[in-house]
Formats: structure tokens, sequence, C-alpha cells
């Protein structure tokens, strides 16, 4: 009885250690993704202040549709011309982009 009663302590330690490391390595990984996807935002971001027309398509997906806080519908190709029109491309970041303002020909992030 009593080594009955060790084997099953003994099998719910490990059971619960080997869970512990699971969530562990589960959450570094969600730190990873998450991380990624920062970065990618930051190049996007950067990108679209810097009209980088190559970037924009490297970062948007083909099949990209953006909707801006105004309900402007936007897709990949509609962006991508975007920076051609320098202008008119910053005033439209700064209109779907409430953290950016005007800074000499360009912009800032506040």
């Amino acid at each position: 009885m009593r080594r009955t009663l060790v084997i099953a302590v003994l099998a719910l330690t490990a059971t619960s250690i080997a869970l512990g490391q699971k969530q562990s390595a589960s959450k570094d990984q969600r730190s990873s993704v998450e991380q990624a996807i920062r970065q990618l935002d930051h190049e996007r971001i950067q990108a679209q202040i810097g009209a980088d027309a190559a970037a924009l398509d490297r970062i948007y997906a083909d099949d990209f549709i953006g909707v801006g806080p105004s309900g402007t519908v936007r897709t990949k190709t509609q962006v991508l011309v975007s920076p051609k029109d320098r202008e008119g491309f910053l005033q439209a970041l700064l209109h779907a982009c409430p953290h950016l303002r005007r800074q000499g020909d360009g912009l800032r992030r506040t």
C-alpha cells in the first residue's frame, strides 16, 4: 500500500513538472512570435513614413485589405500606389494614424 502511494505521488510530481516545462516553452514561443510581429509592424510604419514601396510590397500579403479609422478600405495595390503621391500619402497616414505628427517634410511618431 505504501509503495503504491509513493509511486502515485512520484507520478503526479513528474506530470506537474512536465506540464510546467511545456507551459514555459509555450510562453517563450509566444514571446518570440510577439517580438517578431512588433518588429515587422515597426518596419511597416517606417516604410510608410519613408514611402518605401519595395518594403511595403514585401510586408503586405497579396490579398491585403486594410480598413482605416474613417472606414476607408484599401488593397495592397492601392497602398503601393499611394507613395508616388507623397503629399497625399502623408495626409492619408496622418488621418489614419493619430500617433503621427508633421515634422518638416515628413512625419514623426508621438
